[in-house]
């Protein structure tokens, strides 16, 4: 009697415990987070809200999260208990943290939509959000909490009770009669959508379709703009800004969206249209048209393009070191864009949502400043998917640059370019190069140079290395991804070893690349940059355990540097760059100043060439 008391008990101890594990589900997701709420870096990545509807504490410990159906167990949660009627955040950010003040997941959200799931401990499945698209800073999240209909929320309410506004309808944006592209004629476009009852309102300046915006009930007539007045290109962008000489080119940017009164707009439709009788003889080179709300760019508060409201003239000698939003940096800083790319001839090559941010130092004080684009799953895509360049770069990019030619944007616009183009056979680290004419709203804002953005993903891209297993290092051992140990370890060996031993020499073979190291060095020697080397240099590694000498070019675990920004290559500056400027001198000079050649940067080298072979 006493062990049928027992067994009782035990099943229901173990049915309450059944029933309380099945009590969490899956409340609220964000798939594009951009400006919600920060995790502790500052970074606004996607999460995913769990809520315990039950009455009793659960112990995740054990369960998983997943984006994927074929890997269900992607990331395993550590000890957190969820109390009941409690809310748990968690970043899928791709960062896998089981620590810290918040979890984060190893893998982040398509915002175009894929599946989350909810896994227990035993294998089987607790919840699920099936795929669909989730617009920037726009929430799917259950009503009521844990047990009610997905619905969509303009509000999002991380870690609170999902008591807003839902929508249950996400609407898709309407259908365009032309494509975006060169027309020798004016047309009329006709927008449509085949949603009852809803109507269309659209934009011409950029900026993202509301409810206030203009209701859309008859064709619109799209024609060549000449004789327009300039509007983007007179805002003042700089402390050496200028208006145009004259009128600018002008395309027709047109952005539609879809209204009802129970359903929530979707992204809108986003199209550029040029139009000119010569307009297929006008541009030889490829076409980035960048559109976006121009408060994301100009305005004082949130503008990332002008000094704005952080403006403050502290050097007038050296106004690109004055406080402004342009020299701002970060997720925070990070604007939503549409990049339309066309191929010469006006063929469309993509047209996808980005992120854009300010690109450079000293030059993001420029009146045209460089961009860097991002793909992210947040905005729907993680990548680039075509051939930006026509040499033997990746068909497929992470980001991408817009650059202004750096220093030498009043003069050559390619310097750079060419410099590194005289490095590729060397078998360096390089940027692709590739002008590109931009067009930012509509206006043209002059020839860019398309280049790749060098970092953890241009590694993964060009050598297939691991892009979150390599260390990242800038100047003297900044770290930009992963730690500086291994290289610590090395300088503090060539501080006391005889290099000119050749068993210490093989040593540092191991360690590093010495013939990358030489040619590197080589290259900007020849080149007579004098913005370095304690300026604008970046080596890396893959993170191995050891030296592989079997291993792939990139994957032997050894440091090899990056060629970038060699603007004042070539004699940029006289002052700096006199006709008998011994670079080789300068480049190994032991007592250098703090900019450009302190002696940290000229160490390495320095006491490289105490070795016999290495010097010959």
């Amino acid at each position: 009697m006493r062990l049928a008391s027992w067994f009782l008990v035990a099943c229901a101890v173990g049915l309450f415990a059944l029933n309380a594990s099945a009590t969490v589900r899956i409340n609220e997701v964000m798939a594009s987070n951009g400006s919600t709420i920060a995790d502790a870096d500052g970074d606004f990545e996607d999460w995913i809200e769990l809520f315990n509807t039950g009455a009793a504490p659960v112990d995740l410990e054990g369960w998983s999260l997943s984006d994927d159906y074929a890997a269900p167990l992607m990331w395993t949660f550590p000890s957190v208990t969820i109390e009941p009627g409690g809310f748990l955040l968690v970043f899928a950010s791709g960062k896998n943290r089981l620590s810290g003040p918040h979890l984060h997941t190893n893998f982040s959200i398509s915002a175009s939509g894929e599946e989350i799931l909810l896994t227990r401990d035993d294998g089987t499945l607790a919840d699920e959000l099936a795929p669909r698209e989730i617009p920037r800073d726009v929430s799917v999240g259950r009503q009521p909490d844990g047990t009610g209909e997905w619905v969509y929320f303009l509000t999002p309410t991380p870690g609170t009770a999902n008591d807003g506004t839902g929508f249950s309808q996400l609407l898709d944006p309407p259908a365009f009669s032309h494509e975006s592209g060169f027309y020798a004629e004016a047309f009329d476009l006709v927008i449509s959508t085949d949603k009852p009852g809803a109507v269309i309102r659209y934009t011409l300046d950029g900026s993202e379709p509301t409810t206030d915006s203009p209701l859309y009930d008859s064709p619109l007539h799209i024609a060549s703009r000449a004789g327009e007045p300039n509007v983007f290109s007179e805002i003042m962008t700089g402390p050496y800004w200028s208006p145009p000489e004259g009128e600018v080119f002008k395309a027709t940017v047109v952005r539609a969206a879809v209204f009802t009164e129970d359903a929530l707009s979707g992204s809108p439709g986003t199209h550029t249209y040029f139009v000119d009788p010569a307009i297929h003889e006008r541009y030889p080179a490829p076409i980035v048209s960048l559109v976006t709300n121009p408060d994301h760019l100009f305005s004082d508060e949130t503008g990332i393009y002008v000094p704005g409201a952080l403006w403050e003239d502290q050097q007038p000698n050296a106004p690109w070191r004055n406080p402004a939003n342009y020299r701002e940096d970060g997720p925070e800083w990070e604007r939503p864009a549409h990049i339309t790319f066309f191929e010469p001839g006006g063929q469309v090559a993509f047209a996808k949502d980005a992120g854009v941010r300010i690109h450079g130092g000293a030059t993001a004080c420029f009146p045209q400043k460089s961009f860097r684009v991002y793909a992210r799953s947040g905005y729907g895509h993680e990548k680039f998917n075509h051939p930006l360049f026509e040499d033997d770069a990746p068909d497929i990019h992470t980001r991408f640059l817009l650059r202004n030619s750096g220093n030498d944007a009043y003069q050559t616009l390619f310097r750079d370019a060419m410099i590194q183009t005289l490095a590729k056979p060397l078998g360096l680290d390089h940027q692709a190069y590739r002008p590109a004419v931009v067009f930012i709203n509509g206006e043209y804002w002059g020839i860019k140079n398309l280049r790749e953005r060098m970092d953890q993903w241009y590694l993964h891209h060009r050598h297939g290395v691991d892009p979150n297993n390599v260390d990242v290092l800038s100047r003297d051992r900044g770290v930009q991804h992963g730690d500086s140990a291994h290289y610590d370890a090395m300088l503090a060996f060539l501080e006391t070893a005889d290099i000119a031993e050749e068993t210490n020499y093989r040593h540092v073979q191991t360690l590093m690349d010495t013939d990358d190291f030489a040619a590197y060095q080589a290259v900007h020697i020849y080149a007579s940059n004098t913005d370095w080397p304690g300026n604008n240099i970046d080596y890396w590694r893959l993170r191995t355990d050891q030296y592989e000498p079997e291993a792939p070019h990139g994957h032997d675990g050894r440091w090899r540097w990056m060629v970038y920004d060699v603007d004042f290559g070539f004699n940029y500056d006289p002052l700096y760059s006199p006709p008998h400027h011994n670079t080789l001198a300068f480049a190994t000079a032991p007592n250098g100043p703090s900019w450009p050649n302190p002696p940290w940067s000229t160490f390495l080298l320095r006491t490289l060439l105490g070795n016999e072979e290495f010097r010959a």
